[in-house]
Parts: structure tokens; sequence; C-alpha cells
């Protein structure tokens, strides 16, 4: 959601001393043995399997001012975007020890859908709003590896974001027990509600994600499951850099337009 005219590819969670990732159509088919789901999981995704426009927008403002800034997008392009129908995500997630960052997950139908976006009036009155409180704007440019949603109406309060590189020889293990985990956790257990997991443009071993929790409480069962727990433990040994970060308490209700959720502040 957010355009600059100098774009810096960076590692976003190792260049912010942070660590860090949404919805469509498509139904995912599978089972485990003995389970019934909870909820039906949808896989974050383009109808026709066409590829998506995905990066994250770093935003740091000067001190004290994120939360003005928030309003400012709220205000002016908020309204727009969800009239959109090619502006499927747009996830945000301050840290809770870094109240002058925000990290935004963008996701859209396609590079014209992005261009629409921000070549919008909407968003150039946003822009020009939040020029004398923006000290930093960087993008970094990923992939899906795996992209998880419950159904919509669900509203989520505890998000945390991941960075993650398997040893060389571990990629690809890693990232197919990725996608294992996160459709598994978001079609069987009940608070977890948004698992994405994405990889830089061009470095399939750097991986961030992106994970929406019904509260605290649900996140803590999940930390503390067996399933969880065997999946991390696998982790440990395939993992060279794992690093995680949690976000400040923000209300987001999955929408029931592709990719996309209304976030309160």
């Amino acid at each position: 959601m957010f355009k600059c005219k100098k774009v810096r590819k960076v590692r976003l969670l190792i260049a912010l001393g942070l660590s860090a990732l949404t919805m469509g159509a498509g139904v995912m088919s599978g089972s485990v043995a003995g389970a019934s789901p909870v909820a039906v999981g949808h896989e974050i995704k383009n109808p026709d399997n066409s590829p998506m426009v995905v990066h994250w927008a770093v935003l740091t403002s000067t001190p004290g001012q994120m939360k003005k800034m928030g309003a400012y997008a709220a205000q002016l392009v908020g309204p727009k975007s969800m009239r959109e129908e090619g502006t499927y995500m747009l996830y945000g997630c301050t840290p809770t020890d870094n109240p002058d960052v925000n990290i935004l997950l963008e996701v859209y139908r396609s590079e014209a859908d992005y261009e629409l976006h921000v070549g919008s009036k909407e968003f150039a009155q946003y822009e020009a709003a939040r020029r004398p409180i923006l000290r930093d704007l960087h993008f970094v440019y990923t992939e899906p590896i795996v992209m998880m949603s419950k159904d919509p109406g669900l509203v989520g309060m505890a998000v945390r974001l991941t960075y993650v590189e398997p040893e060389e020889d571990q990629v690809d293990a890693y990232r197919q027990m990725v996608k294992e985990e996160y459709t598994r956790a978001v079609n069987y257990d009940d608070g977890v509600l948004v698992m994405v997991a994405n990889n830089e443009l061009g470095n399939p071993g750097r991986i961030h994600s992106y994970l929406l929790f019904r509260d605290k409480s649900a996140e803590k069962a999940y930390y503390s499951s067996e399933a969880y727990e065997a999946f991390a433990n696998k982790a440990k040994t395939m993992l060279k850099v794992n690093h995680h970060i949690d976000g400040a308490p923000t209300r987001t209700t999955i929408s029931s337009k592709p990719g996309y959720t209304i976030q309160e502040r």
C-alpha cells in the first residue's frame, strides 16, 4: 500500500533488528487422521493461479508519530482499498518494542492492481499527509510459500512475525515442512486464523512469516501444542537463523474479499 521513489531491496527483519507474514478462494483438501477440521482453511491465491504481487513495506515514523500515520492511512486510503477488487491484503504489525515502526504485508492480484492502488488521488493525499512524519520507507519483495486463512468474519487480536534461514542443504525440506504445518494449523487449531510464509525474491532460504491468532491465549495454546512442539523440535535441527517478534494488539477481521482484512487500531 506504500509507494516510494527510492526502493531498497533489503532483508526485512535483520535490517530492523526485528524478526519477521492472507486470503483467497480455493478450499484446501486433505485431512489429519482421526481429526475433523474446526474450520475450513482457504488458500490465498488468484482463482486462475496467476502470480500475485506480494511484498512488505517497512515504515518508520518520526518519534511518537506512527499512530498518526496509521490514522492517515485509515482515513484517506482505507475506504478506497476496501473497494479495490485487486487489493487483496494489507496486514500491518507494529512491534511491541518499537512503536515507531509498522511492517505491512501487501498482496495484490497483479502489478496493474498495485499501480492502480498507489496511483489514486486518495493515495496521493495520504503520501502528502504522512510526508512530514515519515522518517524511512523501504520494501522487501517476496513470493508465496504457503498462504492460509480461516473463513471470513473471524477476528484476530494477536500477531507474530518470524524470520528464518534454513541451512543450505535443508531449504527444500524446511519449506515443505512449513507448508504442511501452516496448512494443518489453520485447518485444525481453533485459535489459529492466518498463517503465511513467503521467501524473498531470488532467495528461497530467506523466509518471512505472518501469523494471526484469535487472542493471546490462542497463541499460547498453539505454541504449547504437541503438533507445534514436534514441528519446532525438527526445525531446530534445520535452521541457522530463527527470530520472531510479537506485534502490538491489533483487531483484524477477516473479510469476505479475497486476501483482504479490516484492521482497527
